[in-house]
């Protein structure tokens, strides 16, 4: 009895670790998504030395790019 006693007992300290690792992933999923968006945003504002087509096209994409983040952050944070 005592056996499976400290089997059971590895078990939950096991998935109480898992759970640990996980709540610390999903919060540094969501700097990371904050993160890009601050990177992009700064994309956005660089001077892009193309002509201007291209560089209308890059400064377009850069600013999607940020939008695209937080929506991803605030859908991770919303279903967490």
């Amino acid at each position: 009895m005592k056996i499976e006693w400290c089997k059971a007992r590895a078990r939950s300290m096991r998935w109480k670790e898992e759970v640990e690792l996980l709540q610390e992933e999903m919060q540094r999923i969501l700097q990371f998504f904050d993160w890009e968006a601050m990177l992009w945003d700064e994309r956005a504002n660089q001077s892009w030395s193309e002509g201007p087509a291209e560089r209308e096209g890059r400064i377009a994409y850069a600013r999607r790019q940020p939008a695209l983040r937080r929506a991803l952050s605030v859908t991770c944070h919303s279903s967490w």
